[in-house]
């Protein structure tokens, strides 16, 4: 959704993605187990609407930038795809634990610990770094990796993971900007954001945000209410339509503010 707001074409992809739901009935399709084929649809729908919809020319040539991150899977730490599934259990054993602490009241970056202790390196792309249209598709795929739904992704003959396992609110990767806004569903995802150890209360977080270095000013944006779909959920229309509308609400909202900062 990021890359088709930067191509300008976001509501043909939800038009896309609205269409493609009402004819998937289901997240998981069980009898592909039997045809040899992947049980998860996401994958599939997810690149066709990258190859569909994103033109790969906009943005070598557009004067915006763009940095997408993911994380780097090193090959001599995981040269196999044994190695690489024991490599998932570890994280998701640590976000199963960081969501537990989440869910009492606090906050632990166990995640971070985790990909640090695994020896994942974040890679960011930029404008400059794509070189044709598969490239552009392998590296948006590689920004959200997330297996079983979207698999190990390949960039150039490495492997990749989902960057927001550590960073899902890249905001300071952006460049030479006075003002950044970072758009955000889960508070949880703010909490990564702002790098705080444990939280209490929410008097850690304005200690954070007091302590901060100059920089960019951050706006943090979020739904007024919960989204009425859950992620990866590629078989619910009337939650997508929902959930863009809740979108367009709080851009609509934001604007007058944003307006005022220029």
């Amino acid at each position: 959704m990021a890359a088709s707001l930067f191509a300008r074409n976001y509501r043909d992809v939800v038009r896309y993605f609205r269409s493609v739901t009402l004819r998937n009935p289901s997240n998981f399709h069980f009898r592909n187990l039997f045809l040899g084929a992947r049980p998860f649809p996401h994958e599939r729908i997810y690149r066709r609407a990258v190859r569909t919809y994103m033109d790969w020319r906009v943005f070598v040539e557009s004067k915006e930038r763009i940095a997408i991150n993911a994380l780097e899977v090193p090959h001599e730490l995981y040269p196999t795809s044994f190695a690489r599934a024991r490599l998932l259990v570890r994280i998701v054993d640590a976000f199963r634990k960081e969501m537990k602490l989440y869910r009492e009241g606090r906050y632990k970056s166990l995640l971070s610990e985790c990909v640090r202790a695994c020896g994942l390196v974040e890679k960011v792309f930029r404008n400059e770094d794509i070189d044709s249209p598969e490239h552009l598709e392998d590296i948006i795929l590689a920004s959200s990796s997330v297996p079983p739904m979207v698999k190990f992704q390949k960039v150039k003959g490495r492997y990749y993971l989902d960057g927001g396992i550590t960073r899902n609110l890249p905001v300071a990767l952006l460049e030479n900007v006075d003002v950044a806004i970072g758009i955000y569903y889960n508070f949880w995802t703010r909490l990564q954001y702002e790098g705080v150890n444990v939280v209490d209360g929410g008097q850690e977080i304005e200690k954070m945000e007091k302590g901060k270095k100059a920089g960019p000013r951050v706006i943090l944006v979020s739904p007024e209410r919960d989204l009425p779909i859950q992620t990866w959920d590629y078989a619910n229309p009337r939650g997508i339509e929902l959930a863009y509308e809740a979108g367009l609400r709080a851009g609509e909202h934001l604007l007058p503010i944003v307006k005022k900062m220029r």
